[in-house]
């Protein structure tokens, strides 16, 4: 019951951490009322896609980088052209398509569950449909165009 950051502290695993009150957070990307679609869908790439698609992590490669602190669309994918996807783009003309989730390529990786095709690579087997939901719902709801 007791905090992950106090005990992590207390046991000496972690040193320096924040007070868990000021610590930094990201809403609850499973809960609707804790922040706008944008905003949880965000926390969600970065908890499950961040430790890979970031300027260091292993995805580098792709610039596709999915970290909350990211501010350019370019960089969250929004109307970037695959650059490392391969055969696992599904012809899909962008990370993200605004407006088009039948042209973007992060929620048709979030579905695959071929291993050559499916993100994350490490550690999934099922499809996570809430997530997916979330994903396709920001990528809706976003306007503009990639003309």
């Amino acid at each position: 019951t007791e905090n992950q950051l106090t005990h992590w502290s207390r046991i000496g695993i972690l040193t320096g951490a924040p007070d868990p009150a000021s610590a930094p957070r990201q809403p609850n990307a499973a809960d609707p009322d804790a922040g706008t679609v944008e905003q949880r869908s965000r926390a969600y790439l970065e908890a499950n896609c961040g430790f890979c698609h970031n300027p260091t992590g292993n995805a580098r490669i792709s610039g596709l980088y999915l970290t909350t602190s990211v501010t350019e669309p370019i960089q969250l994918g929004i109307c970037k052209k695959p650059v490392a996807a391969g055969p696992a783009g599904g012809g899909r003309p962008h990370d993200i398509t605004p407006g088009s989730v039948a042209d973007s390529l992060i929620p048709y990786r979030m579905e695959a569950t071929t291993p050559a095709v499916a993100m994350p690579q490490i550690g999934r087997s099922v499809v996570d449909t809430h997530g997916l939901a979330l994903i396709e719902e920001w990528i809706t709801e976003m306007t503009g165009s990639c003309d």
